[in-house]
């Protein structure tokens, strides 16, 4: 899972609105992809090219708090929990339920844990009931690496060609996804890829241009956070299908919210749960799909409203999982209502 921390805003990556109004309208150009009518964001031209290789849900969307800490908990979780109570990770469930293979740890975080600004009430990225042999491996702690002498020689990206970490780009979230591949490849069963820890004083998806602490742009998405995306995804598809390794492993590409259509006064986007983009390929996921589609300014589904509750419970139905018989110190979890998304399969 690559956790896009931060929200990008589905109008300016997977979910263009060239028609729209102007003061809703994608910032820069949309282009046509490798899937006829399927538009994405022209800073996006590598996955352009791959989208018949993978799958998109336009249609996410959930009623609670207009906050990271609620959408990480659902995204990570499939609900959302406050007063310090807690559910198991996605990373733990299947940690649990697929056991593990190998010497690696089989659940592992990469970028290190969700700070307070994004997670204020527990924090999504725990085991809770399952037991500490789920917890997630902090992989980017010191502690584990030294621990660890196979992790750390896992995550050494210099073992690596050049050019395989030219495909993945020189930048933080390739290094991270060509970890995640190293990992994956050595017996790792869930890898979660933080590509942010915090929103402040730093360039993120959480682009409300403020001129303050969050004063992200969108002329970053098009010079720095899209780019990168767009290379760290594209080489990881690439060298997964090369390795003979994305028939049996599902790369899910997803933020905790949206953003708001109506561009703010500051000419960024603001908190929005009301819609969002997420990308799935691998295993049994079927290619070149779309599920749902959001209204004209991309504020709302405007066909086939998913939950982060049916996209965890996505994840764990195309590992093999049934979710329905999963519970966890007697109480079934919130994801266990969800039905997979059927579409992609």
């Amino acid at each position: 899972m690559i956790n896009l921390a931060g929200g990008p805003s589905q109008i300016d990556t997977w979910d263009p609105k060239p028609e729209a109004p102007v003061e809703y309208r994608n910032f820069d150009p949309a282009c046509v992809t490798s899937v006829p009518g399927v538009w994405i964001s022209e800073n996006l031209p590598g996955m352009a090219q791959r989208m018949q290789q993978v799958a998109l849900v336009r249609s996410l969307f959930h009623d609670g708090p207009a906050t990271h800490s609620a959408g990480q908990q659902l995204l990570l979780t499939g609900q959302c929990f406050y007063h310090h109570e807690t559910a198991p990770s996605i990373g733990s469930v299947l940690s649990d339920a697929l056991g593990r293979r190998g010497d690696l740890p089989a659940n592992v975080v990469l970028g290190g844990r969700l700070t307070s600004d994004f997670i204020a009430d527990g924090d999504g990225q725990t085991a809770a009931g399952l037991g500490r042999q789920h917890a997630p491996c902090m992989a980017n702690d010191s502690a584990a690496r030294n621990t660890s002498p196979l992790l750390n020689k896992t995550l050494d990206v210099q073992r690596e060609s050049w050019n395989m970490r030219r495909q993945y780009g020189f930048h933080q979230l390739g290094e991270m996804c060509l970890q995640a591949r190293r990992l994956v490849e050595r017996g790792t069963r869930v890898v979660t890829v933080n590509q942010f820890r915090s929103v402040l004083d730093q360039t993120t998806w959480d682009m409300h241009a403020n001129g303050g602490r969050l004063n992200s742009t969108a002329a970053d998405y098009r010079a720095t956070l899209c780019p990168q995306l767009d290379q760290a995804l594209s080489g990881l598809l690439d060298d997964l299908s090369d390795l003979g390794l994305l028939s049996e492993t599902i790369v899910a590409v997803s933020g905790e919210m949206g953003r708001t259509p109506l561009i703010n006064s500051h000419g960024g986007r603001d908190h929005h749960t009301g819609a969002w983009s997420a990308l799935l390929a691998g295993g049994p996921i079927q290619p070149g799909v779309v599920v749902g589609s959001t209204d004209a300014c991309g504020a709302t589904p405007a066909t086939r409203p998913v939950t982060p509750a049916e996209l965890c419970a996505t994840l764990l139905h195309s590992l093999g999982v049934d979710s329905s018989r999963l519970t966890t110190m007697g109480t079934r979890w919130a994801v266990v209502d969800a039905e997979p998304i059927r579409e992609l399969f």
